[in-house]
């Protein structure tokens, strides 16, 4: 875990979800360099809502961008769904001109928060799917896992699972449409796969049995996420380096993965555009970087970064 990560990327970037998306926006405009190393927060009203985005520009002079989710499918923005006017009119608030350029890849996360477990599901996925096409007519997009989260309802880690399980599974299974030459590619950042390896060493540190990991303890905190000592309900719960607030996760345990897993994606995906149907790309980089108990290869150290 204790490294940093440094990517350099010629192409446009949109984090798609709630807090956690944001959390990868700052992750991911942190290894790429941002010019005058500022973010512009954005607010932007959608149907009745209003959603706060954000907008920065790296170092290559490309954009990065966290767009909230609820003008993406969710029933509150009543129906209206972000366009491609919405999302240019937020550029020009930070950007001096028009912003004609497509956006290269989309990141997709789940928002926990808004988007109840229940309702994600294959035509959820569809939507999401259809709605990054149509508004930023993207090549790439790459679904994410959802991380553990004290967030998530007690008793739903088994629901959890299973809607982590329909992500991969759709991800993996999704081919596109041959006759449709703007048709985005699909891949996975198995962000879900890190939280629980993590989770699951810090349990075993505290000579806690695997099953113990999830016991809500002391103000409904998971033993194994948020403690650095095994509690009792009686007993004080020292924190972990694992989560800032139970919610979201420390830069200093995942970040560095997360960036360089996105980055593996991306390269292997530019180098393999014309393979129809191959996810071993996909499979390779969660199984480098998402793993924790894998170490970075030698040779990530030993070279310069690329542009993907």
């Amino acid at each position: 875990l204790d490294f940093t990560s440094r990517i350099m990327i010629s192409s446009s970037i949109v984090v798609v979800g709630d807090q956690f998306a944001f959390q990868l926006f700052e992750w991911f405009a942190h290894s790429i360099g941002l010019k005058a190393g500022r973010v512009e927060k954005i607010n932007s009203n959608i149907g009745s809502m209003t959603t706060q985005n954000h907008v920065a520009i790296t170092r290559h002079g490309q954009f990065i961008g966290h767009l909230a989710a609820s003008g993406m499918v969710s029933s509150r923005s009543q129906g209206k769904k972000w366009s491609k006017e919405d999302f240019n009119a937020m550029l020009k608030t930070f950007i001096d001109k028009e912003v004609n350029e497509e956006v290269f890849v989309v990141v997709v996360t789940f928002p926990v928060a808004s988007l109840k477990l229940k309702a994600i599901n294959k035509d959820t996925l569809y939507r999401y799917v259809q709605t990054a096409k149509d508004l930023f007519g993207c090549s790439l997009i790459v679904f994410s896992t959802i991380p553990w989260s004290d967030a998530i309802p007690a008793g739903s880690q088994q629901h959890l699972a299973e809607v982590n399980d329909l992500v991969r599974h759709f991800v993996a299974s999704f081919k596109p449409d041959k006759d449709i030459t703007s048709q985005p590619r699909l891949s996975l950042l198995d962000l879900d796969h890190i939280s629980q390896g993590l989770i699951r060493a810090n349990t075993k540190r505290m000579g806690l049995k695997a099953e113990d990991a999830y016991l809500r303890q002391v103000k409904s905190r998971s033993v194994g996420f948020q403690c650095s000592n095994a509690v009792t309900t009686e007993s004080v719960c020292s924190p972990n380096m694992l989560t800032i607030d139970g919610s979201l996760w420390c830069p200093d345990v995942m970040a560095a993965r997360a960036a360089a897993g996105f980055a593996c994606i991306v390269h292997n995906f530019v180098r393999a555009y014309d393979v129809q149907g191959d996810d071993t790309s996909t499979v390779n980089c969660n199984n480098q970087w998402m793993d924790v108990l894998r170490k970075p290869p030698r040779e990530f150290f030993a070279r310069s970064p690329e542009v993907v």
